[in-house]
């Protein structure tokens, strides 16, 4: 599976704008270089792209997070692809992101991947998140990934 990075033209202006807004901002920022690079690094599939520039813009302290789990995720998983969705608890209507690893592993190596890239950087980050962002891996072909 060959990675499909967020370029530019995935995102509309208008929705990469959002990533920037503070909550209840009425006033655009214009595109900066830091959440652009950010997201370089991750995949978002173009159905997905308006929901996730909706998330980021309600949660924008996660934008940070995201920058900093990338050499995290590097040394832990190397080049893997790493997607971004969110996620709704269909139940109670809880929103989370998901930057899902996309792994050719085996599955108890991917998990045990996992727990070292929890163990090294995330079980401490995870209290910036506000239980709002948290990474999984998945396997190529997978429907929910």
């Amino acid at each position: 599976m060959l990675p499909l990075r967020l370029p530019n033209l995935y995102l509309p202006d208008e929705d990469r704008q959002r990533f920037h807004r503070s909550k209840g901002s009425a006033t655009p920022v214009s595109t900066s270089d830091t959440l652009d690079d950010v997201l370089r690094h991750y995949e978002v599939a173009p159905p997905e792209a308006a929901d996730i520039a909706r998330f980021l813009s309600e949660h924008p302290y996660l934008s940070a997070v995201l920058g900093e789990a990338i050499p995290h995720l590097r040394r832990v998983f190397g080049s893997a692809p790493v997607r971004l969705l969110v996620h709704t608890d269909p139940e109670d209507g809880f929103e989370e992101l998901f930057g899902i690893v996309i792994v050719s592993a085996s599955p108890e190596a991917a998990l045990s991947s996992l727990a070292r890239f929890d163990d090294e950087w995330f079980n401490e980050a995870s209290t910036k998140t506000r239980c709002k962002l948290n990474f999984t891996v998945g396997f190529p072909g997978d429907e929910a990934v």
